[in-house]
């Protein structure tokens, strides 16, 4: 018995020892209300194989700390324990210092994790075409990425679809990952957060999603306006936000228009999103669209005559989307019918494009020229079949139903045998990775949208 007294004193000495100097490198880093009301409540309890327990006095220290403190209690512990530290909490409604606290369950604390960042690799400041149409853009985009959370913050692009509004915020994202390594960064689709948002509610893990959000230093969220009307994700992004800013933490956005155009959207978050910088991205003219090919080209080691991309440029000047999709579906018809690249063909795709000029095409229709490009029958699509070239084609056509439609995943899936709305996010992403690096599927897709009529 006396030696397990001994023993929890050590433990209690050591972990006191390494609380206090943790302490004392914290109180240079908050405020001294911070500070006063946070962490000197604290209690140690014990060190153990660089686990350090702490005592908290109720449950609102516990969700400070690991919702607004959490890097700089790891930067703490580092230094005074290592790298291998750890932390455990235990709550108690009552703190007294003669007295022994009533035994409770430990609080495991949301551990910062490293996590995919969802961003292209492709998508970098070197590789984005500059132009009058982008370059405040781009130059506020540079700023941020070199000073993330002090300058311009929050970050609103706003412009139409297909103008590069993506690929210049995937950029920031990119160049802060290269420079700040420790930093978290995460993009993310507004449908997406919303799926993720209605996954929480549902298995009644709110409190770890905006956990999980808070220990974010640079976020990056796509197309805001589709908040639009979805009172409880904006009420959750709302909090989340102000989380972030307060801390400092790098918010950037896009939107296809200015904040006070956005629709159904709740004004404090519409003040929120106008609180920072605001800038848009417009179409490109046709020195623009002339360098954006002749790069395009260039990344792709494709030979292309001089004059084919000029008529390109001068005869697609409606996005920098529909200017590459031009550009794919030449290279792709070239490829699958065995022509050389010239004027002529050039001719014949782009009449072809304009004379199809893309309306939505149905979840139907794309089912039906996808089982026929991969001589498969809608009963094969919809099946449970697991076969690979049958998994291939579903996994093609669910990306194609959420590429060129505005239907929902949800939606898509219950066209597919009425599977759940994952399994069309996993298709989706599945088949965007391999577009990365594979040249033959990027081509079949291009012939299949042009089957379609979206080409």
């Amino acid at each position: 018995m006396t030696s397990d007294i001994m023993e929890k004193d050590i433990l209690l000495n050591h972990a006191t020892e390494a609380w206090n100097a943790c302490l004392e490198i914290i109180k240079n880093k908050v405020t001294e209300k911070g500070f006063d009301t946070w962490f000197l409540p604290v209690r140690p309890l014990a060190l153990e194989n660089d686990v350090l327990r702490l005592l908290l006095p109720n449950q609102a220290c516990y969700e400070q700390l690991e919702g607004h403190y959490v890097d700089i209690l790891a930067e703490a512990l580092t230094t005074v324990i290592g790298e291998n530290a750890q932390l455990e909490y235990q709550i108690s409604q009552k703190i007294s210092m003669d007295s022994t606290p009533a035994k409770q369950e430990p609080v495991k604390p949301f551990i910062r994790q490293t996590f995919d960042s969802n961003l292209n690799e492709e998508y970098t400041f070197d590789n984005f075409v500059e132009g009058d149409c982008n370059r405040m853009s781009k130059a506020a985009a540079i700023s941020i990425a070199e000073r993330p959370g002090i300058v311009y913050n929050p970050l609103l692009v706003f412009g139409d679809v297909g103008l590069g509004k993506t690929h210049l915020v995937q950029a920031i994202g990119n160049h802060v990952k290269a420079k700040y390594p420790e930093k978290n960064v995460y993009y993310i689709s507004s449908e997406k957060f919303i799926g993720q948002f209605v996954d929480a509610i549902r298995e009644n893990a709110v409190q770890n999603f905006n956990k999980f959000y808070q220990q974010i230093d640079v976020l990056i969220v796509d197309d805001v306006q589709f908040f639009s009307g979805k009172e409880k994700t904006q009420e959750n992004f709302f909090h989340i936000f102000n989380g972030l800013y307060i801390n400092k933490k790098a918010i950037i956005l896009t939107s296809d228009c200015p904040p006070k155009d956005l629709k159904g959207l709740e004004e404090r978050l519409v003040s929120r999103f106008s609180s920072g910088l605001t800038v848009d991205v417009q179409l490109p003219d046709y020195e623009t669209r002339l360098a954006i090919l002749e790069r395009k080209i260039a990344v792709g080691n494709d030979v292309v005559p001089s004059e084919v991309l000029q008529y390109i440029a001068q005869n697609v000047a409606t996005n920098i989307r529909e200017l590459e999709g031009c550009l794919v579906s030449l290279l792709a018809r070239s490829s699958l019918e065995k022509r050389t690249i010239d004027l002529a063909l050039a001719k014949e795709v782009l009449t072809n494009i304009m004379r199809n000029k893309p309306k939505e095409a149905s979840i139907e229709t794309i089912q039906i020229v996808v089982a026929q490009h991969f001589d498969l029958s809608i009963d094969d699509l919809n099946g449970s079949s697991r076969k690979k070239d049958i998994a291939l084609a579903r996994q093609v056509a669910m990306y194609l139903c959420k590429k060129l439609t505005q239907n929902s995943y949800k939606i898509i899936g219950n066209k597919f045998g009425n599977r759940d709305h994952s399994t069309v996010v996993h298709a989706f992403q599945t088949i965007d990775n391999l577009l990365k690096n594979d040249k033959k599927l990027k081509e079949t897709l291009s012939l299949i949208e042009f089957q379609i009529g979206q080409k």
